[in-house]
C-alpha cells in the first residue's frame, strides 16, 4: 500500500519572488524567500535512493496515525519502488533549502477520479523546516507548474494534515476547496479535488 501525506507544517504568509531554474524539462523551479533559496528539483535516477532514505522519516511521522511496524533491522521495510518510479505518470522531486535536502514530493497517477490529471502521492518536509511556510512555497510551485485537475488526500484521522491542506490550498488557489470523505486503500480518507488551471504563473 502506498501511504499518502505525512504530517506537514501549517502555512504562513510569505512574500516570494519566482525564478525558473535552468532545467532541460522545465520541471525544476526555485523560490527566493526570507528563508533563502528554496529549490523544487526534478529528481534523477541517482536521486531516487535519497528519496527512499527520506521515506524512513516519512513513515515515522505517518506511524502516528497508521500502524507501521519496524523490521528486525530497526528500520521501516519499504515496498520495492522500482516499478513505481518507472511509471510515466510518476514525477519525483527533491525539496532543498539553501542547497540542503529538506524533503521530497512525488506526483503520480493513482487517481480516485479518472477525470483528474495529478495525484500528490507523497509530500514530506523535515521537522526543522516546518512552520516556516516552506511547504506552502513548494506546493505553490507544484500547482503552478502542473496545471490541471488535482487530487490530494490524507487519512481522515490526521487532523493536522487536513488543517494544513485546507489552509494552504485556500491560500494558493484563492478559494476554499471542498473536500469529501472517501475510502482509499481500505482507509477512511479526506479527499481534496480541485483545479489549478486558474493559478497565475510567475515565470
Amino acid at each position: 500500500m502506498t501511504v499518502h501525506v505525512a504530517k506537514v507544517d501549517l502555512a504562513v504568509p510569505v512574500n516570494i519572488e519566482y525564478q525558473l531554474l535552468n532545467s532541460p524539462d522545465n520541471d525544476s523551479l526555485a523560490v527566493i524567500s526570507q528563508h533563502g533559496r528554496i529549490d523544487l528539483c526534478a529528481a534523477t535516477a541517482e536521486d531516487l535512493p535519497r528519496i527512499e532514505n527520506m521515506m524512513q522519516f516519512y513513515n515515522y511521522d505517518f506511524s502516528e496515525w497508521h500502524k507501521i511496524e519496524l523490521s528486525d533491522t530497526g528500520l521501516f521495510e519499504l515496498q520495492p519502488k522500482a516499478a513505481y518510479w518507472s511509471r510515466n505518470g510518476v514525477k519525483p522531486f527533491l525539496i532543498k533549502v539553501n542547497d540542503a535536502l529538506a524533503g521530497f514530493a512525488v506526483l503520480d497517477d493513482e487517481l480516485v477520479d479518472n477525470a483528474s490529471d495529478y495525484n500528490l502521492g507523497y509530500f514530506f518536509i523535515l521537522r526543522g523546516y516546518r512552520g516556516k511556510g516552506i511547504s506552502q512555497l513548494a506546493i505553490q510551485l507544484l500547482l503552478e507548474r502542473f496545471q490541471g485537475r488535482w487530487e490530494i488526500y490524507c487519512l481522515r484521522q490526521n487532523l493536522v494534515a487536513e488543517k494544513f491542506w485546507r489552509k494552504t490550498l485556500a491560500s494558493v488557489l484563492g478559494y476554499a476547496v471542498i473536500s469529501s470523505e472517501v475510502r482509499i486503500h481500505d482507509e477512511d480518507c479526506r479527499l481534496f479535488n480541485f483545479s489549478s488551471k486558474k493559478i497565475t504563473k510567475h515565470y
